[in-house]
């Protein structure tokens, strides 16, 4: 009798609530895609859509809830491993404290220090903009543009440098966008041209693949929404402003247009 000698552990919840609701096919999908990233083995969209037998914007979007799905499942155990350890951490320094020794009080003095790096681990979703004692693998926004952008393109530059110039406009640009961006950007340069993601932010590079939200004051009046200089016109949502080009310089002028966010 031959034995396997290789098992991996998969998110099979999600599997599961793919078959239930009736997306057997995307579920086959999923098990196929998390095989290939446990083999490191790198296809493309396209490959990947001729396999499913879907189309490629569908196969893309797959791709997107897979990568998200396989984020949460690693971040559960990274969350429940730390939870343990803490855990360990509290009974030991109980242990300790009952011991009336110098080394005692020098392992809770260690406690405090372990405690406080476990307290970042557990606010994985929030960072410290322009912190560096903060690590990337711990915003997982970050993490997930910097996954996307790796499996499409080479040389996407340093880890903290590229999360360095991320954290100085995460507060107006969404990931996604920043994705968006990046992908109109390597369309049009060719690779041996092409910056990594660090430059492309701290250059402003950006800039020319984004519209920017903004919030108009105007006579004690607020208006957002996306200003089209070459009509002159302020577009919120489904209705539409005249707004001279003057008259917007002015404005910017005296403080009053803001930018909310940018938009790819």
């Amino acid at each position: 009798m031959s034995y396997r000698k290789s098992y991996i552990s998969v998110p099979i919840d999600y599997v599961r609530e793919l078959k239930m609701n009736g997306n057997r096919k995307k579920a086959r999908s999923f098990l196929e895609y998390f095989d290939d990233m446990d083999l490191a083995e790198h296809n493309s969209v396209r490959f990947y859509a001729k396999s499913w037998d879907v189309s490629v914007g569908t196969a893309h979007k797959w791709i997107d809830d897979f990568n998200r799905e396989i984020d949460k499942y690693y971040n559960f155990w990274k969350l429940k491993n730390a939870r343990h350890y803490s855990s360990v951490k509290k009974q030991t320094e109980h242990q300790l404290n009952e011991m009336n020794t110098d080394e005692a009080r020098n392992n809770g003095e260690f406690q405090k220090r372990d405690e406080q790096q476990l307290n970042k681990v557990f606010n994985i979703n929030t960072t410290t903009k322009g912190d560096p004692g903060v690590s990337p693998h711990l915003d997982t926004d970050f993490m997930r543009l910097i996954t996307e952008l790796k499996l499409g393109y080479k040389n996407i530059g340093n880890l903290e440098d590229s999360y360095k110039a991320y954290s100085n406009i995460k507060e107006k640009f969404n990931s996604k966008d920043i994705l968006k961006a990046y992908k109109s950007y390597a369309f049009e340069v060719d690779q041996s041209k092409r910056v990594g993601l660090a430059k492309f932010l701290n250059q402003l590079i950006y800039m020319s693949y984004v519209k920017a939200e903004i919030k108009i004051t105007n006579n004690n009046e607020i208006y957002s929404g996306f200003y089209d200089s070459d009509k002159e016109l302020l577009v919120s949502g489904d209705k539409t402003y005249k707004f001279s080009q003057k008259k917007y310089d002015e404005l910017n002028n005296l403080g009053n247009i803001k930018i909310i966010r940018f938009v790819a």
